[in-house]
């Protein structure tokens, strides 16, 4: 029932009309075959300032257009003419005549055009598929496409997960042609032929499914023209060479938007010449390439490909590539030109996908012309992907507002406005302008699915949208809406009223894209008999219009195995087979069919087959078990498995003071040669007390585990009972046990060290009584073991396998206990027994690695860098490059409101918040400032860091990039610049303390080196000042200042000068109760508060009471000091651990104490230090000239590490210390 709220609005407000557009020309229907001295002229006003635009009437601005590119086929502006009629498709009721999409296809000479037409001739010819007269498609052929490819891979180190962006092998595909290459696992790999279909290559399914290593695409072709120009589309990074000669790279290695269409310029050799692609193994993607004339019009001759790898040459010949900039009809710059040619600028960049750049075209000064720019600059914003959604959403709506001043009704943007209110949960207002639209537009089926849309929001039950579906069938029926009933009927479970509206709206529109007819063959094909063979006749009609549809071969071949035709089904599963030899699916289906034919041999080789092509299926694995096939790795867990008999008796026998023990902690790992492992972890944990029983009660439902069951105590078993996603244990005993068995199955890569990851042998969570790891490693593989502070047993033995010997590893440790936990311990990692298996990555490697991300955050999307760019020319113009420097630096404090947060440079820009380093460093690189990146290997200065860090060299060892700034002069120290989370305010060239005296990895540009960051400052980090003076009654005045420095001053200051007066205040009181107890603030001021950089520095004053305490005759001070109690802290003396405090903190504290004429100040000097590495802590009292107590502490605190057998040592000497901090101060009454 429509909430009553919402009625009301919708009986009560008044429908907003939809301006339409004024203009002179309505632009009358004109047929494409209509005279040329009748059609208008193909130009830019025509393409992006047609009157129609504005007001909806899409009908007339595409026969206006199919009319003008009719007369003048070879406009140089029949690309985008092209284009644009596909943007209408969708909004025009009816689709182009299939004859004059055929006419305009023969008559246009410009490829790209003529390309587009056959995609409108496809769709054309599909939406007839199940009419009563269906069409036929025509060939290809006219569009000079590359028909046949080759592939091989994968080559090179499969460790290298991105080779292009490292050295090309000069032995390789791309510049040396041979018919096999060797391969770094011993074998050699040929060239496969795969045809293009529809022009399309997909790799997929030819190579092995590795991820890594290298992948070479090849096509050998030759052409009449001896210059022409390749046009190429490929989705993912690429190197292109042609006959052995680098022609293009697109590594997609930056922040703008995508641009997968590319063209180069080549000469021809006669016969043969080679296209090459370098790619990243596991990442290629569609591929697509074909030839045109220099001009970008259709080659002169048919393009020859080369079928056969008998029929290429022995050798690349001598046929060079040229680069061949894009062709931009609109040229549109500071000396372009102006009014619609803006407009169509922002078409073509639409059209080419390269949306940053169109959002870089400037406002038209002719203001006729303003909202078609409007227009184009929307509906580019609308599809552009390196913005975030919310800068999209803002900047749409400004333009809306535009648009709305100019009373440019534009049917899409009342639509997005819509869609926008829907997301709100704003359905009312949602159904006015889908109403207003459906009026105006009746036969726009995607204005009425937005009515549809609303009305469902308004009405949960779907009485409302169900009635108004009906009702616009009554009217009008299409297809989208006939399919919409079609689901309502499928969600209620009446199948044959789904299948007939789906037959419906197929008969209307039968392409794959429309899914009426994929519909209908999917509820075919579920049905009985008569129903699978109609859906044989709907594939057989399917086919007939697009004899290219593979995935029919699919379709066909389930129905026909669902028939009973078994035959067909194998045969056409050996057939994908034959083409996708590298298709674990397709093998593991071939299995799945021989298995149901009772043919097991077969169906093991088929499941072998898929296994050897993904090792870690699982299922698939436990399915060739079951068929007897012998499992290596199960004969290894057999022969290493642990006796749980006598493991169970010797954890009920221990004692314990734990409530619960890990009687077993076992973990078996079986690795094959192509690095792939099969893990079985064993778990025995055992209850000791009605505590442990409890704690082992329940525990969440972990995967699908190998073993879960209850041992109890008298030696029987049970399985534990899930409920809600949990199992339970009932009726546990002290005693019983619990044991978990789960497998694991990992994939690898061939030559490179399984990660088997860190095993531990201890726990500070309860006791490890039996703790046993057991690897087998075969002959060859890569990789060591490291081991930490092991004291078990390690054993090794010879295992055979089927596959070749190895040597099976056997590590245990008995009866640990429960590590125990103290303060100020270092990380587990220090201190526990544990082992891991893997292999050093080259630093260069890495190094080199950190510096492509890094180049990676500094580009930026063409529109972006405009903006940025004039940022830098107005902040930074005329200066030496250190000011330049500066002066970015703090243009990016003005601009980013918040460091923290996610994000690309794009996103810190416009969304101004985020980690705004890549943003700075993108900054200088505009402004001409030399900056090399650097980062922090290992991540911690030494005095700082734990003392084990991965035992491997990995990309883990590397802490947060930097930037370095060259020095100024010989001499000087380079400038490091760090903005980390929550950096804001921090001075320019400051780096938070604790990373000083840290080593870097400079990223220079003739390779890594290392330098050191400047040493530790020896200022306090805190530092305050505290001037007291006594009264009679036992009062004290207290003035004080407090500069806090290093990250937390600067960050606070800046925080503090955007907060509100009562804010400030708010935190200052907190702030100074912490330094002086009991105060009664009665002023206060912030020193520096709007000075950029600055530390944080503020002065109060105000009045403690009872500050002299005692009686009359024996006055004394209590803690006049704000102490850390630091030894108290830090627990026992007694210690199992070393103690470690690995922080970076300082403070110095100054009081000055003077009394009042009722009391006396002590005359002795006092003083205590206490000096190790790591700490410096210093008390001192003295009296100074003027008859006043000086106090002072200082303490400075490093990296301090203490031996176990020093704490209790340790500990004293800071009690001593501390024991004069806190003792009283005691006052002499006057007179005494």
């Amino acid at each position: 029932m429509l909430h009553l709220a919402t009625a009301l609005l919708l009986a009560l407000a008044p429908l907003q009309p939809i301006r339409a557009a004024q203009s002179g020309a309505d632009g009358a229907r004109v047929a494409s075959g209509s005279d040329a001295a009748t059609a208008p002229a193909l130009t830019a006003e025509l393409l992006v300032g047609h009157p129609g635009l504005f007001g909806g009437r899409y009908d007339a601005v595409r026969s206006d257009w199919l009319a003008a590119l009719a007369a003048d086929p070879r406009s140089p502006l029949a690309q985008q003419a092209v284009a644009s009629l596909l943007d209408l498709e969708g909004l025009c009721p009816e689709p182009i005549p299939l004859a004059t999409l055929r006419e305009l296809r023969d008559a246009v000479v410009d490829g790209r055009a003529r390309d587009l037409l056959a995609q409108l001739e496809q769709d054309a010819v599909w939406r007839t598929t199940f009419s009563k007269s269906p069409a036929r498609l025509r060939p290809r052929t006219d569009l000079d496409e590359v028909s046949d490819w080759f592939v091989v891979g994968p080559l090179g180190p499969l460790d290298r997960y991105e080779p292009l962006w490292g050295p090309q092998p000069n032995d390789g595909p791309a510049r040396t042609w041979r018919t096999a290459y060797p391969t770094d696992f011993g074998t050699e790999v040929e060239w496969k032929h795969v045809a293009a279909r529809e022009g399309t290559l997909d790799p997929d399914g030819h190579v092995h499914p590795s991820v890594g290593g290298e992948l070479y695409l090849a096509a050998w072709f030759e052409c009449e023209l001896e210059s022409a120009t390749i046009e190429l589309y490929a989705n993912f990074p690429v190197q292109v060479y042609w006959n052995g000669e680098l022609a293009l790279e697109d590594l997609h290695g930056g922040l703008t938007e995508g641009d997968d269409l590319h063209t180069f310029g080549v000469d021809f050799a006669p016969g043969p010449n080679a296209l090459v692609l370098r790619c990243d193994n596991g990442y290629a993607g569609m591929v697509r390439a074909r030839v045109l004339a220099l001009d970008g019009t259709l080659a002169a001759g048919e393009v020859r490909s080369v079928a056969s790898i008998d029929a290429v040459p022995a050798a690349y010949p001598d046929a060079r590539p040229h680069a061949t900039p894009p062709q931009r009809i609109a040229s549109v710059g500071p000396d372009g030109a102006d009014g619609f040619e803006q407009a169509l600028a922002i078409l073509e960049h639409r059209h080419d996908g390269t949306l940053d750049e169109a959002l870089t075209v400037a406002e038209p000064v002719e203001t006729g012309a303003v909202g078609a720019w409007l227009y184009q600059r929307y509906f580019a914003l609308a599809n552009c992907v390196h913005l975030p959604d919310e800068v999209q959403r803002r900047r749409q709506m400004e333009l809306e507002r535009r648009m709305d001043e100019l009373d440019l009704a534009v049917p899409e943007l009342a639509q997005n406005r819509a869609f926008r209110l829907l997301e709100e949960d704003r359905p009312g207002e949602a159904l006015e302008i889908a109403r207003e639209l459906t009026e105006r537009h009746p036969d726009v089926p995607r204005f009425a699915t937005l009515e549809f849309e609303a009305l469902s929001a308004l009405d949960p039950t779907g009485t409302l949208e169900l009635l108004a579906v009906r009702e616009r069938l009554a009217r009008h029926e299409d297809a989208d809406t006939l399919g919409r009933l079609a689901s309502r009927s499928y969600a209620r479970n009446d199948r044959p009223a789904a299948l007939a509206l789906h037959e419906r709206a197929a008969r209307l529109d039968g392409r794959s894209s429309a899914g009426h007819a994929n519909s209908v063959l999917g509820l075919l094909s579920s049905g009985g008999r008569s129903d699978l063979e109609r859906a044989l006749e709907w594939i057989a009609t399917w086919r007939a219009a697009d004899p290219d549809a593979r995935w029919l071969d699919d379709e066909e071949a389930s129905v026909r195995r669902s028939l009973g035709d078994t035959a067909f089904y194998e045969q056409h599963l050996r057939s994908r087979i034959a083409d996708f030899p590298f298709d674990a699916g397709l093998q593991a289906a071939l299995g799945d069919h021989l298995l149901e034919q009772g043919r097991e041999a077969e169906a093991r080789d088929a499941y072998l087959a898929a296994l050897d092509l993904d090792p870690s299926d699982t299922a698939l694995r436990q399915t060739v078990g079951e068929l007897g096939v012998p499992d290596p790795a199960e004969d290894f867990f057999r022969a290493f498995a642990v006796d749980r008999e006598a493991v169970l008796a010797h954890a009920r026998d221990e004692v314990t003071d734990a409530s619960t023990s890990l009687a077993l902690d076992g973990r078996m790992v079986f690795v094959r040669p192509d690095g792939s492992f099969h893990v079985r972890d064993h778990t025995i944990t055992t209850a000791h007390d009605r505590t442990g029983t409890e704690m082992l009660h329940e525990s969440p439902v972990a995967d699908e585990p190998h073993v879960a069951q209850v041992l109890d105590v008298d030696g029987g078993t049970y399985e534990p009972i899930v409920v809600e996603g949990s199992w339970v244990m009932p009726s546990l005993d002290p005693g019983d046990a619990v044991e978990l068995v789960f497998d694991n199955h990992v994939s690898g890569t061939l030559g490179v060290a399984p990660q088997l990851g860190r095993w531990m042998f201890e726990s500070f969570e309860q006791p490890y009584l039996l703790s046993r790891l057991v690897v087998y490693l075969p002959d060859g593989t890569p990789g060591r073991f490291e081991l930490h502070a092991f004291e078990g047993t390690h054993e090794t033995k010879r295992w055979e396998t089927p596959a070749g010997p190895g040597t099976v590893h056997v590590f245990e440790t008995r009866d640990m206990l429960r590590l125990p936990e103290e303060p100020a311990r270092p990380a587990n990692s220090n201190l526990m027994q544990w082992l891991e298996y893997g292999e050093d990555i080259e630093l260069a490697h890495l190094t080199e690695e950190r510096r492509r991300n890094l180049s990676f955050t500094t580009s930026l999307a063409a529109d972006v860098e405009l903006e940025l760019r004039a940022l830098a020319q107005r902040v930074a113009a005329d200066r030496p490059a250190r000011e330049r420097a500066r002066a970015l630096y703090d243009a990016v404090a003005d601009h980013v409101l918040e460091f923290a947060g996610d994000g690309d440079t794009t996103d810190v820009w416009t969304m101004r918040r985020g980690r705004p380093l890549g943003l700075l460093a993108a900054l200088f690189e505009l402004a001409g400032v030399e900056f090399e990146w650097a980062v922090p290997h290992p991540q911690l200065p030494d005095d700082l860091a734990p003392v084990s860090f991965d035992p491997f060299v990995s990309r883990d060892d590397f802490g947060e990039p930097l930037i370095r700034l060259a020095p100024a002069s010989e001499g000087v120290e380079p400038t490091w610049l760090l903005v980390p989370e929550g950096g804001r305010g921090l001075p320019f060239g400051r780096l938070p303390q604790v990373m000083a005296g840290g080593r870097v990895v400079v990223l220079g540009a003739d390779g890594p080196r290392f330098e050191s960051l400047p040493a530790p400052s020896t200022d306090a980090l805190d530092e305050t000042e505290l001037a007291i003076q006594l009264a009679d009654d036992k009062s004290a005045t207290v003035t004080g200042s407090v500069v806090l420095r290093d990250l937390q001053g600067p960050a606070l200051r800046e925080a503090l000068s955007q907060a509100e007066p009562e804010q400030r205040e708010q935190w200052l009181r907190q702030f100074v109760a912490q330094k002086v107890g009991g105060i009664d603030l009665e002023s206060f001021e912030f020193v520096n508060l709007d000075v950029r950089g600055a530390d944080l520095e503020l002065r109060f004053a105000g009045t403690v009471q009872r500050f002299v305490r005692g009686t009359r005759k024996s006055p004394y001070l209590k803690d006049p000091v704000p102490g850390w109690s630091l030894a108290r802290s830090l627990g026992s003396s007694d210690r199992v651990w070393p103690l470690n405090l690995l922080v970076d903190q300082s403070q110095r504290v100054r009081i000055t104490i003077r009394a009042s004429d009722g009391y006396a100040l002590p005359t002795e000097p006092e003083s205590a230090v206490l000096d190790r590495p790591g700490l410096l802590y210093s008390v001192r009292r003295a009296p100074a000239a003027d008859g006043a107590l000086v106090i002072e502490r200082d303490v400075a605190l490093r990296g301090l590490r203490v031996a176990a057998n020093d704490v209790g040592t340790f500990l004293a000497e800071l009690g001593a210390v501390e024991e004069l901090l806190d003792a009283k101060v005691e006052l002499t009454p006057a007179g005494d």
